[in-house]
């Protein structure tokens, strides 16, 4: 009889152990929220007279967060888009983009900033919907919002025009 309960009781705890690893995909999903930018400017054919929307590389970028100390990029070179954190508790980032010599402020406005439920191992996420983005213009020339939701999936969001 002893021998059958100690085959169970293992039989049991190895189940238990088995079980108990198994991984959440749901928590392999991005759990990092950032609003996308691209850098881009309008180029003219010379012999259709219609422009076209290309790619800018910038050859050398610091951004900064208002309010914080440390540099979201700090001198990176050759840059066509970047990738930046909103304020989770707040519906305004403001950030400092220097290109070259060049400094402008970047205001981004979002309506919600909604909580999505990922599982219980993985917490959740905060989403936003960006309603107005505004600028100072020393190197931007305009800006237009591609997609006003901003969650963990990754596209472009907003795209500067120089």
């Amino acid at each position: 009889m002893k021998t059958k309960y100690l085959f169970f009781v293992i039989i049991v705890t190895l189940a238990q152990f088995l079980f108990s690893c198994t991984t959440d995909d749901e928590c392999r999903t991005d759990k990092t929220v950032e609003v996308d930018i691209a850098f881009k400017q309008k180029s003219l054919n010379a012999t259709t007279g219609v422009y076209s929307i290309v790619s800018l590389s910038i050859d050398s970028l610091w951004v900064q967060g208002l309010d914080n100390d440390s540099l979201i990029y700090n001198n990176k070179k050759s840059v066509t888009s970047i990738s930046l954190p909103l304020k989770k508790f707040s519906q305004q980032t403001d950030y400092i983009f220097r290109f070259n010599d060049v400094t402008d402020t970047l205001t981004v406005l979002y309506t919600t900033n909604e909580n999505y439920y990922l599982s219980l191992e993985c917490g959740c996420i905060a989403i936003h919907n960006i309603s107005e983005v505004v600028s100072t213009q020393h190197f931007i020339d305009s800006i237009s919002i591609i997609n006003p939701d901003v969650n963990n999936t990754t596209t472009t969001h907003i795209q500067i025009f120089n």
